[in-house]
């Protein structure tokens, strides 16, 4: 007789991808806009220019960097946990992309009256490290334990930044920055609306016969 093997959950309707073009697409602009000081002054939040007229700049900041470090630390999680969760599930990153890159700039812009500039791409790297910590730590197998405990370090850190005002790892260049936690907070928030979507054991509506 054969054993019985456990099988793990699959997300419904889960599409992977054999090339991450999402995450290496979005990872390319931020360098290519941080680079270019002009890329970067048309991409930037700008509350004035939004306001002016200029709207893409709620979907563009993210992609601005105000420092190598601030690029390199972002690009370095996003590229990480992106690529994973890209070739698993690309419909689950997308919808994880649009959310967390669309909501800091629209929280900013209605709640922050006093945020002028905004740039980074934390907010979607930490809301792709959240995710891919939420999927895993949902498998079977010891290591679920381990995601579950890099999952309470992103929270912890996420909550002594919001105390301190101080980011963890990137340095301020020519320009001096602070840490926006709330992007990071909206990040894991659409990590978790995301994962409870697409998560294995979540109802599905029945399906209806044609009426003859």
């Amino acid at each position: 007789m054969g054993r019985a093997q456990a099988v793990a959950p699959r997300f419904p309707g889960r599409e992977g991808a054999r090339f991450p073009a999402l995450t290496l697409g979005l990872s390319c602009l931020a360098i290519a806009a941080t680079l270019s000081p002009r890329l970067s002054e048309l991409l930037i939040y700008d509350r004035g220019l939004i306001l002016s007229g200029e709207p893409w700049r709620i979907a563009t900041a993210p992609f601005v960097h105000l420092s190598a470090s601030h690029l390199f630390f972002d690009l370095l999680v996003f590229c990480l946990a992106g690529i994973l969760l890209e070739t698993a599930d690309r419909r689950g990153f997308l919808l994880l992309g649009i959310l967390s890159i669309l909501l800091p700039g629209l929280f900013f812009l209605a709640f922050c009256p006093g945020l002028l500039r905004y740039g980074g791409l934390s907010g979607p790297a930490v809301g792709a490290a959240a995710l891919l910590c939420l999927q895993r730590a949902g498998e079977p197998g010891r290591a679920r334990w381990a995601w579950a405990a890099v999952l309470a370090v992103i929270v912890v850190k996420t909550a002594v930044e919001s105390a301190t005002g101080a980011a963890f790892f990137a340095r301020s260049g020519n320009e001096p920055f602070r840490v926006l936690s709330s992007a990071h907070a909206i990040g894991m928030a659409a990590a978790l609306a995301v994962f409870l979507m697409r998560r294995p054991d979540r109802p599905r509506p029945p399906r209806t016969s044609p009426a003859p």
